[in-house]
Formats: C-alpha cells, sequence, structure tokens
C-alpha cells in the first residue's frame, strides 16, 4: 500500500503573528500530525491573507493545482479557520478537494467527509466567520468611538506642518519647521503659481516633505492645498479601508458622512486665503497647457460648456476633414446616449453676442439678481438654518442638564449614564453644526453670486463697449464672474443641429436654436 501524499497549509492574517496562530506553530503541528498518521509530506503551503478571500491566495492557489493534478492524497490544516472563514468558501474547497479524491483533515478538530462530518465543519466554519465579523466590527466601533468623542482617527503621522500636543494623540498644535512651509506654500498658490512651480521652489531650497525626502511632487502640494485642516476643519472618518481583489484600499467617503472635530488643530492659514487658493487652482486646471494644445482660441473650453443629455463637459476635438468642435466628453466610450457636438467658432460667437446683448440690457441682470434672492431653493436653506438654530439650543440645554446633574449626584451608576448621555448630546451638536456650516457656506456663495451680478449691472456699458477686444484670458475671466453655463441639446436623429441654453447664476435667456 502507497503511502499518503500531504501537502500542508498555514495561514495568517498580517493581524495575527503570536500564539498558536503563528506559522511555525501551525507548521510544526502538522508535520507533527502527518508523522504520526505516516503521511509522506510533499510540500508545505503559506499564506498571509485575510481568511475571507481565498481565490487570491497564492499559497492556496498553487496548492489546489497540485490537488487539481492528483499529485496530492490529503490536506492537512492546523484549524479550519486556517482554511478559511468564509463558509461558502470553505464548502468549495472540501468539494473541490473530494472531487480529485483528496481528503481534508484538520490538526485541532476531527472532519469526516459524511453528511454529519460536513455539518460539523459548516457549524465551525460559521463560527469562525462570526468572530471575524466580530473582530472587524470591534476595530471599526473603536475607531467610530474614538472620533466621535471628539478625538482624531489613531494615526503614526498627524497632517503636514502639525505634531502632537499629547501622547494620545487628541490635539495638535504647528511644528515650528513645517508650519511656516505650509503658510509659503498657500501663499504662493494665492498669488498665481502653480502647484508645479510651488514644488520646484521647495524642492530647489532643500525643504524635506511630508515623507522625509527631498522629491516634491506635485501630488503632495495638490493634498496639501485642499485639506481643510488648514483652516482648522479637521475631519474624522474622512476614509475607510476597504479590501479588494484581496488587497486594502482606501476609498473617500462622501464629504457629507465627515465628522468636523473641533478645537483639534489650530489654523495655519485664514478662510480668505484657502478660498483664493481654491478658485486659483481651479482656474489654473482650466487653463492647463493640455486644454490649449487644440484650439487654443476657443473661449468656453475648460468646463463652460456641457452635453445637455448627460451633464458632463465638452471637451475640444480636432479632426483632419472637419472644423474644430466641442463634443461630450463621453462620446469617445459610448458612456452617453445621445451626445451633444457643436462647431467651437459658432458656440463662441453666439455666447459673445449674447453676452453683449445681456450686458447692453443692466436691468435683465437686476432682475436675474432678484430672482435669485427669492429663490425658493434658498428660501429652503434658510428654513433648515432655522430649524437647526432651534435644534443647537435644544440640545445645548439637554446637554447642560446631564452636565449638571453630574455634579449634583454621589452615586457612580447614575453619574457614567449622565456622562454618557452628555456624549452622545455632544456628538449630535458636532454633526449638528457641521451641516449648518455647509449651508452657511452655500448661502453665502449664493449671496455672493447675487452680488455679482448686481455689480456687472452697475458696469454693464463700460463691460459692452470693452469685451469683444479683451484678450481671451480675460473674457474668460469675466464668464466666471458672470458664473455663465451653457448647455448644448443634441437635436435631430444625426445630431447635426444643436439647441443652445446659456445660464449665468440664474437663468437669464435662452437664444434661438443653430445648427
Amino acid at each position: 500500500m502507497s503511502v499518503p501524499r500531504a501537502a500542508i497549509y498555514t495561514r495568517i492574517s498580517t493581524d495575527e503573528q503570536t500564539g498558536n496562530y503563528s506559522l511555525p506553530t501551525q507548521e510544526h503541528a502538522c508535520r507533527q500530525y502527518c508523522e504520526q498518521r505516516g503521511y509522506d509530506v510533499v510540500g508545505v503551503f503559506v499564506d498571509v491573507f485575510s481568511g475571507a478571500l481565498y481565490r487570491e491566495r497564492p499559497g492556496l492557489t498553487q496548492l489546489r493545482e497540485l490537488v487539481r493534478q492528483g499529485l496530492v492524497d490529503v490536506v492537512v490544516c492546523y484549524a479550519v479557520d486556517r482554511l478559511s472563514r468564509s463558509q461558502t468558501h470553505l464548502f468549495i474547497l472540501v468539494e473541490e478537494f473530494s472531487e480529485r479524491g483528496c481528503r481534508l483533515e484538520f490538526v485541532t478538530e476531527r472532519f469526516e467527509d459524511t453528511a454529519v462530518g460536513r455539518f460539523v465543519l459548516s457549524a465551525r466554519s460559521f463560527a469562525a466567520e462570526l468572530e471575524r465579523e466580530k473582530i472587524v466590527e470591534r476595530t471599526i466601533r473603536g475607531t467610530y468611538a474614538r472620533v466621535r468623542s471628539g478625538k482624531p482617527k489613531p494615526a503614526v503621522r498627524p497632517p503636514y506642518g502639525y505634531r502632537w500636543v499629547d501622547a494620545e494623540k487628541s490635539r495638535m498644535e504647528p511644528d515650528p519647521d513645517e508650519a511656516p512651509v505650509v503658510r509659503r506654500i498657500f501663499e504662493r498658490l494665492a498669488n498665481g503659481a502653480t502647484i508645479r512651480s510651488v514644488a520646484q521652489e521647495l524642492q530647489a531650497r532643500g525643504i524635506p516633505t511630508p515623507l522625509r525626502s527631498k522629491m516634491w511632487s506635485t501630488r503632495t502640494i495638490h493634498a496639501i492645498a485642499h485639506n481643510p485642516v488648514y483652516i482648522g476643519k479637521y475631519y474624522g472618518l474622512r476614509t475607510k479601508t476597504v479590501r479588494e481583489n484581496g488587497r486594502a484600499m482606501i476609498k473617500r467617503l462622501d464629504p457629507t458622512e465627515w465628522v468636523l472635530l473641533p478645537d483639534v488643530a489650530p489654523p495655519l492659514v485664514d478662510e480668505e486665503t484657502w478660498q483664493r487658493v481654491q478658485e486659483r487652482l481651479l482656474r489654473n486646471k482650466e487653463d492647463a497647457a493640455r486644454n490649449l494644445k487644440y484650439a487654443p482660441d476657443a473661449l468656453l473650453r475648460g468646463g463652460f460648456v456641457r452635453c445637455g443629455t448627460c451633464g458632463r463637459s465638452m471637451v475640444v476635438h480636432t479632426a483632419r476633414q472637419t472644423m474644430p468642435r466641442y463634443r461630450c466628453c463621453a462620446e469617445v466610450d459610448s458612456r452617453c446616449p445621445a451626445p451633444a457636438t457643436v462647431a467651437i467658432d459658432r458656440l463662441d460667437r453666439i455666447v459673445r453676442q449674447w453676452v453683449a446683448e445681456v450686458l447692453s440690457r443692466p436691468e435683465v441682470l437686476v432682475r436675474a439678481a432678484e430672482a435669485m434672492e427669492s429663490d425658493p431653493a434658498m428660501q429652503q436653506v434658510d428654513s433648515e438654518l432655522s430649524a437647526m438654530q432651534r435644534r443647537k439650543a435644544e440640545l445645548e440645554r439637554r446637554r447642560q442638564n446631564y452636565l449638571t446633574a453630574v455634579g449634583e449626584t454621589n452615586d457612580q451608576t447614575l453619574r457614567q449614564e449622565l456622562l454618557s448621555l452628555a456624549a452622545d448630546v455632544r456628538r449630535q451638536l458636532q454633526e449638528l453644526e457641521h451641516e449648518m456650516a455647509r449651508l452657511e457656506t452655500l448661502k453665502l456663495g449664493w449671496e455672493a453670486r447675487r452680488q455679482a451680478l448686481l455689480e456687472f449691472a452697475g458696469n454693464a456699458a463700460e463691460l459692452v463697449r470693452r469685451f469683444e477686444s479683451l484678450p481671451l484670458p480675460l473674457q474668460r475671466d469675466a464668464l466666471r464672474a458672470l458664473g455663465l453655463t451653457v448647455r448644448v441639446h443634441r437635436q435631430g436623429r444625426k445630431g447635426k443641429r444643436a439647441r443652445i441654453e446659456i445660464e449665468l447664476f440664474a437663468p437669464v435667456c435662452v437664444p434661438d436654436s443653430v445648427q
């Protein structure tokens, strides 16, 4: 009788490095198990991988290939959860091994390939899967509890420009070496410098990067310029870790899910400078050299014109046989069901005429500003802010009552319950203040745009006289100030006609259809 050929499989996750789950311990126990039963060990396969996945594990993939080739008679694992923590995946592997005449055995558990044995294996794998979910849940719950209590998510390094104040990493203070660099970055960007030029300047001065290297990348400057922590707005839970194809990936959450943590990071720049930087970076992006390569005289390149079907930006398109056109950016990969297209010179001419016509009638701009003032959307914002103010006052009163009651009782159990209730109310207040800040910003932006329309109405005559003679960059600046948006709607089966809609901050008028 031939000696059974055994393959040993061991696995740990990255956080299971000690005790019975260490790789040497598993392998030693499996070898002893094989020696006691007279198995010939033909290979040891090792993975440092999540137990929730099985297709992506390189060691398990090699083992399965040997089993499919009929070169293994028995697979030996230390425990059920070392092979898989997923019930479904475990049964897939059991069926696959069984079909090739290969047994599955565990050192710490007995498994028989029968109906009863499979039921027991199912129960154990379910327990392993449940434990894994509990581990993940406890980790997430701990992180959320820390953030909800007002402390930042644990991190090895604070954002560039700061250092931790205490060992618990609950607050930050400006770093004396890095904070001036951050202020210099924002100052240069606000005055018109590009991200690339700032990176080159820092590199030339030999200033270490956040990772203590000498090579400043545009990505690093971009991340600093867009991080709201530098105006004192530190948000917790901005990202979460997900697993895709066996790898941990950091996914950015929607801003509505962020948690604002007050008093964690003092501001390094003022909000006015911050806003100037955001506007300047947006303008630099629209005027980038990559957008000037083709049709440099296109007035509306860089986000002014959008497809009326899908709402995506229309980009400059050139071909040898046809005149340059604006076309929907989703036309190339057929994501838009009816992509719009229109000749560049024709649309630019229409927009210039339209702007001159609107500016020649200041009353139109005044009516548009008045329409914005009574816009139902903004009235809804005002209503929501009023309701939130009342809710905030109620929460503050409730929290103060809880804290007062804490000072008046000697019952430790009651004190803990009251403190827990006060902490929960504080978390609700933070979420409410975050939403109120978002609505206030929306309202301020709306008012700024309304004032811009009124200012244009007051200077309309001068703008009409000079607009056509202004250099292209200044014309584009004027369109930005007007908040101009052009939508092109495809008409006709072949899309040879287009209906053009032009808007300022609020719709003003719609020109006739053009071919």
